[in-house]
This record gives structure tokens, C-alpha cells and sequence, in this order.
């Protein structure tokens, strides 16, 4: 008895664990939604995300959960080419980005240069923001700059509860806030648990963890960073070249790994370059760059996958952006 209290309890928490999560990211996506009507631009502006600081200037984990919620919010859209969100955060920590230079002209020129060196172009659009901690309340505003302009022609506002996850995530103790009671449902499902009869069968031994596509012996493998990518299989599928790999964090604690499809190419024998794929991590796909969060010594499929390839590719040189680098593999063979 006294475990299906605790198995319910359990179920209590995690239930409005999620329910936050799912109402913050409710929120982040109506404030995407809002600035991307409001903007009255052509589509297809090239978008770069900064920094969403706190009132008092401060750069807390709230900045990469938002950062992350409007890259998910805008991979599809049509009105904003999103720029690569690390490399953009790269870029704005390296120039010491703060609300203090949000109306700076020379700062965005300095901005400008610094991605044309890193990227190949220069932003249409600056998005940036600020986080009001209302105690009870949070309020998170938008702003988008125009490249050429130093003041925000574009900007939306969203206001919710505070909660749990809010003070995790702005670096406060946590406030202990009445618990909703579990509804009669959780009870029920909890019933049939506790009475279910037990059924005979044969011991069943737990999966290991497996990569699905086991690594070839003719293809290696790389570090980086904590992380470890294996080649799995170059094939042809059509006139499609797809690399396959998998990736495993080797580090004790969890960290998010980015891949990006710009810094990845293929350069074959005759010396033909072959770029702009379209890069794949677990269930995230991008033209531009995916992440996820990795959890330790658990393996995730990822892919590269180079359109318009001509038949008899010989690969020389194989570079896969992770990260802000990129790791390299030299003469891998193909398979038809």
C-alpha cells in the first residue's frame, strides 16, 4: 500500500513537471507566433537569435531554453531563414552582447563582419529579448532590429504564472506553490495497477543499448568535446548520398550537441566540392543545423544527406560541423 501511495505521488509530481514544461513552451511559441505576423518584411530574411537577458542584464539558463523553443518554432517558417542559434550565440557572447548595446550602430556593423567572416553573409534580422521576473508572474518581451537600424520596428510580449521550472531556470530558490490535487483518473489507473493479477511467463532480460546501424570496420570514428561519432555506412540511395553515424556522449552528465549542415561538405578525388546538406540528429532534421540533448553513454543516429550526386563519387575529404568546428575523414569508401 504504502508503495502505490508513493507510486502516485511520483506520478503527481512528474504529471505537473510536464504540464509546466508544456505551458512555458505554449507561451514561447504564441511570443514566435506573435513577432512573425507582426514582422511586415518579405520572407526569407536571414534571422539571428542573440540573447534574452533578465531586466537587470543578467544571462541566466531562461536565454537557452527560449533560444532553443524559437529554434524549433522557426525551423519551418517562411518568413524567417533562422541562422544557426549557436553560432549566433557564439558571435553575440565574443562581442560582449548586453542590453546596453541593443541601440549601439557600431556594435551591429561589428556584428555584421564578424558573421559575414564566420558565415558568408550578414543578418537581416537581430532577435533579442528581455525577461521580467514579476515574482508571481513573468513577462517575456521580443524585439527584432533591422540590419541598417538600431531601434526594434517589431516586437511582442507574453505574460504567464510563475512556476517551478521559471525559478530553475532564472537561477532562483525554488518557491514551494500549492500542489493541485490528482484527479480521481490518477487513482483509477493506479487501481489497476495495484490489482493486476500476476501473469506466468518467461523471464525477459532487459535490451542492452545498441546502435541500429552497427559501424562497418572499414569506417572510423572521431572525438570531440566528450562526444564520439562512428561512421556507420556511406550509400547511395538514388541520387542521394547518405552518411550515416552515431554519436555517444562519453561524459557523466548531459550536454547538448549541435551539428551543422554549413560547415558540412564532401570533396571528391577530382577535386569537386559538394555542400548545403541536410543534416539529421535522432528525430530533429534541419538544412541548417540540429540539436539535442545527449544523454550520457546512450547512442543516437544521426545523418548527412548530400542531394544532386553524381554517380562514382570517390570520396576524398568528409567534414561534419559539430558544434562551432567541424571533424574531418579522409578516402571513405562508398557504398552503391
Amino acid at each position: 500500500m504504502k508503495h502505490s501511495f508513493l507510486l502516485i505521488l511520483a506520478l503527481c509530481y512528474l504529471q505537473i513537471a510536464v504540464s509546466q514544461s508544456s505551458s512555458l513552451k505554449e507561451m514561447l511559441n504564441k511570443l514566435g507566433s506573435d513577432l512573425e505576423q507582426k514582422h511586415k518584411g518579405r520572407d526569407g530574411l536571414k534571422l539571428a537569435i542573440l540573447e534574452f537577458r533578465t531586466t537587470d542584464d543578467r544571462l541566466l539558463p531562461f536565454n537557452d531554453f527560449i533560444r532553443d523553443e524559437m529554434m524549433l518554432n522557426y525551423q519551418q517558417s517562411q518568413k524567417f531563414q533562422l541562422i544557426d542559434p549557436f553560432l549566433s550565440a557564439k558571435i553575440a557572447t565574443q562581442n560582449g552582447w548586453s542590453m546596453k548595446t541593443v541601440n549601439s550602430f557600431p556594435y551591429y556593423e561589428k556584428l555584421g563582419q564578424q558573421f559575414m567572416e564566420k558565415a558568408g553573409y550578414v543578418p537581416d534580422l537581430y532577435l533579442y529579448g528581455q525577461i521580467q521576473d514579476n515574482d508571481e508572474t513573468i513577462t517575456i518581451t521580443a524585439f527584432l532590429v533591422t540590419t541598417g537600424a538600431t531601434d526594434a520596428k517589431t516586437l511582442a510580449a507574453v505574460s504567464f504564472p510563475s512556476s517551478e521550472q521559471t525559478d530553475k531556470l532564472l537561477n532562483k530558490p525554488v518557491k514551494n506553490r500549492k500542489k493541485e490535487k490528482p484527479v480521481p483518473d490518477t487513482i483509477v489507473i493506479e487501481h489497476h495497477i495495484v490489482v493486476e493479477k500476476p501473469v506466468p511467463q518467461d523471464p525477459v532480460t532487459p535490451d542492452p543499448i545498441i546502435v541500429t546501424s552497427l559501424p562497418s570496420e572499414n569506417l572510423p570514428s572521431a572525438q570531440y568535446e566528450g562526444f564520439v561519432l562512428q561512421l556507420t555506412q556511406v550509400q547511395f540511395v538514388g541520387q542521394k548520398l547518405h552518411v550515416a553515424f552515431s554519436v555517444v556522449n562519453t561524459k557523466n552528465t548531459e550536454q547538448k550537441l549541435y551539428l551543422t549542415a554549413y560547415r558540412s561538405r564532401i570533396i571528391n578525388n577530382d577535386g569537386e566540392e559538394f555542400i548545403h546538406p541536410e543534416v539529421r540528429l535522432g528525430s530533429a532534421e534541419s538544412t541548417h543545423s540540429v540539436n539535442k540533448m545527449m544523454v550520457p553513454s546512450v547512442a543516437l543516429k544521426g545523418e548527412l544527406v548530400f542531394s544532386k550526386i553524381p554517380d562514382g563519387l570517390t570520396i576524398k575529404l568528409l567534414e561534419i560541423g559539430i558544434q562551432d568546428e567541424k571533424i574531418t575523414f579522409r578516402d571513405l569508401p562508398v557504398t552503391p
